[in-house]
């Protein structure tokens, strides 16, 4: 899959970028080009949240360029090129954001070869379209932007399709089947209580789909999505801690230690609405995940200091987490918008308040709930001004430095698109 991928994508610039394939002619303006660049910054003034925020950050910024063409009647050809950062995620990587071919058969079927973008909820699929909405950030309890570039594609095929259902409406469908691809930084925030360093040496499986129901009600929608993933592989040098002498015993594991960490199983299900009236737009989502990871280390634990602190191995972890989130938004003017939101994230749906946790460690681990407040100012059609509040009870979703358990974040961003 990654070499035909990688063949794809090679062909798919070529067409693009020079204008011929398959002996067909394009003109330049044929080719469709659009991109956007956004410039913002972070701030907390407590815990560390995506990036260094404590004292305010810079490090967040995103760039796109994508470009499109239909060199034949039902048929299209699309790619982007993106770019960001986001503390320490990405760097200004330059990746392709998604590639692919598409032949639009009919309303009822089509289908998308490459790498396409994976119809997770209401918004996962649109998240580029900063334009089109108010807030800096999606609801950050359920669309975990830092894992942007791991949940957003496939390298696969994706069929979709519109039904009409006459007078109840219509169902718009996706499914998709592909290889999901990961970088080492992406993986480390999910395996670092174990590995010091993670690398992935084999990719997710994925497939799922999404179903979106169009109601008679004008602008009433509800949409079901589901996502499967399995057979993940990463390895790692185990953390320090495991490998620190205690005397007179020695250490736990050998210095040197690796860990190879699998992922047998992830699905995810999400229930979403939405109702758009006028100036005035209200959703909601519901979002479910459960996921078993197994870990196998390379050599031997020292049985002797395990049985005196009561360690067996390193246990496997079996995650069932849920999330949710309402908003509403409205339009006050063409230039001014606002947005609302509270959602709440649980990384144990049974533990919510985090009773079954270890006495030492904190219980505001075990959610995270967010009260979002976001304006945004339209200069012109092709520039905006967002800020952005958040106060924040737990720390569920911090991966950094934390020091309060209710704290603040703000975000300011600028938008130009063309």
């Amino acid at each position: 899959m990654k070499y035909s991928a990688t063949v794809f994508l090679m062909c798919l610039v070529g067409v693009l970028l020079c204008g011929t394939g398959s002996g067909l002619a394009l003109d330049e303006e044929d080719v469709n080009i659009h991109g956007f660049l956004g410039i913002g910054y972070l701030y907390t003034g407590s815990n560390d949240y995506l990036a260094d925020t404590k004292d305010g950050t810079m490090e967040f910024n995103e760039i796109g360029l994508n470009f499109s063409v239909a060199p034949a009647e039902k048929l299209s050809l699309a790619i982007q090129l993106f770019s960001r950062d986001l503390g320490n995620q990405d760097n200004n990587r330059i990746d392709v954001d998604f590639a692919f071919g598409d032949y639009h058969w009919r309303d009822e079927l089509g289908v998308r070869l490459g790498r396409t973008k994976n119809p997770h909820g209401l918004y996962f699929d649109t998240i580029d379209l900063d334009v089109g909405r108010t807030s800096v950030f999606l609801p950050l309890t359920m669309y975990f932007i830092r894992l942007r570039s791991y949940l957003m594609t496939n390298d696969g095929i994706n069929i979709y399709g519109n039904l009409p259902l006459g007078p109840v409406g219509a169902i718009e469908y996706q499914g998709y089947y592909g290889i999901q691809q990961a970088t080492s930084d992406l993986m480390l925030p999910f395996y670092e209580p174990i590995l010091e360093e993670a690398h992935c040496t084999h990719p997710s499986d994925i497939f799922g789909g999404r179903l979106l129901w169009r109601t008679p009600l004008d602008g009433l929608i509800f949409a079901s999505s589901y996502v499967n993933m399995a057979n993940r592989e990463v390895i790692g040098p185990i953390k320090s801690e495991f490998t620190t002498p205690v005397e007179p015993f020695g250490s736990l594991y050998p210095a040197g230690t690796h860990v190879t960490a699998t992922n047998e199983h992830q699905e995810a299900i999400i229930f979403s609405s939405e109702y758009s009236l006028s100036k005035l737009t209200l959703s909601a989502e519901y979002f479910r995940f459960k996921g078993k990871y197994e870990y196998e280390a390379d050599q031997p634990y020292n049985e002797t200091l395990a049985a005196l602190i009561g360690f067996t191995g390193i246990p496997d972890l079996n995650m069932d987490a849920g999330a949710w989130y309402a908003q509403a938004n409205y339009q006050f003017t063409n230039w001014f918008a606002a947005l609302l939101s509270y959602g709440e994230y649980y990384s144990d749906w049974h533990d919510k308040k985090g009773d079954d946790l270890d006495p030492d460690v904190e219980k505001a681990t075990a959610y995270q709930k967010d009260l979002q407040l976001a304006l945004r100012f339209d200069l012109n059609s092709n520039w905006n001004i967002k800020v952005e509040a958040h106060s924040i009870d737990g720390t569920a979703e911090c991966y950094e430095e934390v020091t309060e358990n209710k704290w603040n974040f703000y975000a300011l961003k600028t938008s130009f698109y063309f």
